[in-house]
């Protein structure tokens, strides 16, 4: 039994990393009709300079508004390690160097770090909360 319960948790694991690397795939995509569908409905996004958006339909206006502002994005995700998991919720952090071109070709650069809460919903993980660190940025 201890066995099985010990593979189901690093499959689960597994498709919560999948899903993170969903979500950088499609913002630097500009999908983000799609993407609105990673975040619970209830979701929260806090990104950095006290900008929050809360609920699925507000986290998808707050990333159309952003992104509309870059050529282009690349995020490029390192660590995603899962610190914490149980049934239905799990807890995660994500490292990311995020590298963005402006509508004037200027390039900008950041250190971030996802602070996440993931929360299964009829079968399928969702973000349920990330909140974003600037860790560096030039």
């Amino acid at each position: 039994m201890h066995c099985k319960v010990f593979v189901m948790d690093i499959i689960e694991k597994e498709r919560i990393r999948k899903l993170v690397e969903a979500v950088g795939i499609m913002t630097d995509e500009r999908q983000t009709e799609d993407m609105g569908y990673a975040y619970a409905p209830d979701a929260e996004l806090c990104l950095p300079y006290d900008e929050r958006f809360d609920g699925r339909e507000d986290v998808l206006r707050g990333y159309q508004a952003f992104w509309n502002n870059w050529k282009s994005s690349h995020h490029l995700l390192g660590q995603c390690v899962i610190t914490s998991f149980s049934g239905n919720r799990a807890e995660g952090i994500v490292y990311c160097l995020l590298a963005c071109v402006q509508m004037d070709n200027r390039q900008r650069q950041w250190g971030l770090i996802y602070k996440d809460e993931y929360q299964m919903i009829n079968g399928e993980w969702y973000i349920h909360r990330r909140r974003v660190e600037n860790i560096w940025e030039r």
